[in-house]
This record gives structure tokens, C-alpha cells and sequence, in this order.
């Protein structure tokens, strides 16, 4: 699926961190503050927002003072005492201001690129001047690359754009801005069709769907049943087969990847599980050549044989997965039991584990160890 993460929403709420004149952002001769793009409706990114824009006042001239009488007259001397006093007076909470707006009316005017990471190179934005309808202005960190684009599709003069522009974002965090004629633009409309599709999917697909949320695509198999499953103690040498009381039915999906060499869309080999099946959208279908159970046997036969070594010993490891899946929804716990330990006979294992055998352990006391 062709999704981009871009979300342009018709009201946008801007929180603005309020400073002093000699804290914050000086432009073009005025202080600018700087705003936290909000996603109107979005209480956590709200409340988010506010909380970043909250921050404590105080007189810096009588902090200064305070420091002065103490190292003058020590830190117990009545006039540090009333220093403190007096510069604790001018302590308070500032908190920020919420702007609210139709989105689509805004001034975009470049400001500044970012400055270093600290963790060395550019950061992924650049600060600009969101210019409001109201006259108010704040400074936004725009995602870089979205900035291109409008650069790319628009008419700037002195670094303002001479259209007005939509404040959205991609990948849930960085800010973007964009005119209805940019292609970005006409994504994040089909963008919003996609997460309504997917919020509205089913869980009623069959096995040779071919099924996908936003941002991954996958094969469904069909169900079978798990008898057991392999868990790791707090030490890596200690494993425990959980064997369960009863089988559990699980989903069967194989994901897709794009070779590094062709970049054409193949099949995993390998699979993966679920306990329930989720929705996911229907995206397209495929013949399956063998059944789930044979797959997964031939999936999991085939992986012990590569495991043999020139010991003439399977892999430990390899053998894990060979009986832990069937078609019959009852099972023998003695039996798994003696198959397993009969198969991890003929394998080769690890050194560090060499003086530890596998514990076999029921649900209950799993649970009851591991808690």
C-alpha cells in the first residue's frame, strides 16, 4: 500500500509557549514565540502540547542578587535569607496559550535552519514563521523535506511563501506544510482513505488473501494448532516447553520484502503467528500451492535438515519448532513429552548449555514462576 503517513485536518490548533522579551525568539526586530502544531480534536497531543509549553517565570537581576549575599554573607545570613525571599516572590507558572483555526489560511515565511543534534548532523527540520489570520505568528519546526517540495511548487519572495499554506504532519510527528496544488497534498487525501479503510476492515478474509494494514502487506495462510511453546528464563541457558492444556488455534501469515537486487516484491520464507485474527484489509488474492499444515511441516522439516552438522547432529535449536504444530485439536502431553527429549537426543548441543536440560513446565506453573 502506497501510504505515506501525511494527515491535513480542516481546524488546527497552535499552543503558543509565551516568553519574555529576552527569552524569546527575536525576528525582524520582534519576539516571536515558538508554537506547538496540534492536530484539533487530539486530546493527548493536546495535553502534550500544554505541558511543553509550560514553564517557570523568575527575576534573573534578584537571582543574582541572592547569589551575591550569599557568597558575601553565607548562605544563613539574614541578608542571603532576603534576597531569596525576594527573588522566590518573583516565581510563577506560565502557561501556554491555545490558538485555534481553520486550516489552509496560514503565512509561511523561512527563518532559520535548525540547529545541530546533539547527537552530530542537521536536524530533520527547518525553524520557520507560521504567520496566523489573526496577525499572531509562531515559530514551527517544518520536516525538511515537505519544505522542499513547497520550495519546489511554490513562489517565494524574502523567504516568504506567496501562498497561503496547510499545516499537517507526517509519520504522526514531524510538521509539514503544503498547498492544495502539491502533490503531497492530494496524498494525504488518499492517505485518510486508507486509514479509513483500514479502520473499517474485517477479520473475514481467507487463507490466499492477501491482506494489509497501513504500512505492511502480508500472506494469510490459513489456522492450525500450536501444542507447546518455547520461552526463555532469566539466564539465556534456560528454556522451558510450556506445554498447553489445550492446543491453541493459531492465524498463519507470511510477510513480503523487496529483493535488494531486482526490488521486486517477494515472499518471506519464514512466518508468523497470531493468537487472534486481526482485521486487516483485503488487498488482492493468490492460489495457494499447499496447505497451511503442510507448509508449516515442510517450513519446519525443511529447516532442521539444513541444520545437520558434520557431526552428524541437528541443530538443538532447529528442533524446537519440528512438533510444535498439528492439525489434531487434542494432544499427549506425556507424548510430546518423549518426542521431544527423543529428538533432542540426536542434536548437537550449545556448550553453555551442556550441563542444562530442557524443563518441561504446565501453563499454570509458567505462569506461577514467571509472574
Amino acid at each position: 500500500m502506497d501510504y505515506k503517513g501525511i494527515k491535513i485536518y480542516n481546524k488546527i490548533t497552535i499552543v503558543e509557549k509565551t516568553m519574555t522579551t529576552e527569552d524569546g525568539y527575536n525576528w525582524r526586530g520582534r519576539t516571536v514565540n515558538q508554537g506547538y502544531v496540534v492536530d484539533t480534536g487530539n486530546k493527548k497531543m493536546l495535553d502534550t502540547a500544554l505541558r511543553w509549553a509550560e514553564w517557570t517565570y523568575y527575576d534573573r537581576d534578584l537571582n543574582d542578587k541572592y547569589w551575591e549575599a550569599r557568597n558575601k554573607f553565607g548562605h544563613d545570613s539574614k541578608e542571603a535569607k532576603e534576597a531569596e525571599a525576594a527573588y522566590d516572590a518573583t516565581r510563577k507558572k506560565i502557561e501556554g496559550i491555545t490558538h485555534e483555526y481553520d486550516n489552509g489560511t496560514f503565512t509561511i515565511t523561512l527563518s532559520e535552519s535548525a540547529s545541530g543534534s546533539s547527537q552530530g548532523g542537521k536536524l530533520s527540520f527547518w525553524n520557520c514563521i507560521i504567520t496566523a489570520p489573526d496577525g499572531n505568528s509562531f515559530l514551527v519546526g517544518i520536516n525538511s523535506e515537505l519544505l522542499l517540495h513547497l520550495l519546489m511548487s511554490t513562489t517565494f519572495i524574502n523567504g516568504t511563501c506567496q501562498e497561503k499554506v496547510w499545516l499537517g504532519r507526517i509519520g504522526g510527528t514531524q510538521v509539514g506544510v503544503f498547498t492544495e496544488a502539491m502533490e503531497d497534498f492530494k496524498q494525504a487525501k488518499l492517505d485518510e482513505e486508507q486509514r479509513t479503510a483500514v479502520k473499517n476492515a474485517s477479520n473475514k478474509y481467507v487463507p490466499g488473501d492477501i491482506v494489509g494494514t497501513l504500512k505492511e502487506k502480508q500472506l494469510y495462510l490459513g489456522s492450525i494448532y500450536k501444542y507447546y511453546s518455547i520461552e526463555q528464563g532469566y539466564r539465556y541457558a534456560d528454556k522451558y516447553i510450556v506445554i498447553y492444556d489445550k492446543p491453541k488455534l493459531v492465524h498463519i501469515f507470511r510477510g513480503f520484502y523487496k529483493h535488494w537486487k531486482t526490488g521486486e516484491e517477494e515472499l518471506d520464507s519464514y512466518f508468523n503467528e497470531t493468537l487472534t485474527k486481526p482485521k486487516r484489509l483485503v488487498l488482492d488474492h493468490m492460489d495457494l500451492d499447499e496447505s497451511v499444515a503442510d507448509y508449516v511441516s515442510n517450513y519446519t522439516k525443511q529447516k532442521f535438515d539444513n541444520s545437520l552438522t558434520d557431526k552428524n547432529k541437528y541443530s538443538w535449536y532447529a528442533a524446537e519448532n519440528l512438533l510444535m504444530y498439528g492439525t489434531d485439536d487434542t494432544c499427549d502431553k506425556e507424548a510430546i513429552k518423549k518426542s521431544l527429549s527423543d529428538l533432542y537426543d540426536k542434536c548437537e548441543r550449545p556448550y553453555w548449555t551442556l550441563d542444562r536440560e530442557y524443563t518441561f513446565l504446565t501453563e499454570e506453573k509458567y505462569k506461577e514462576m514467571f509472574k
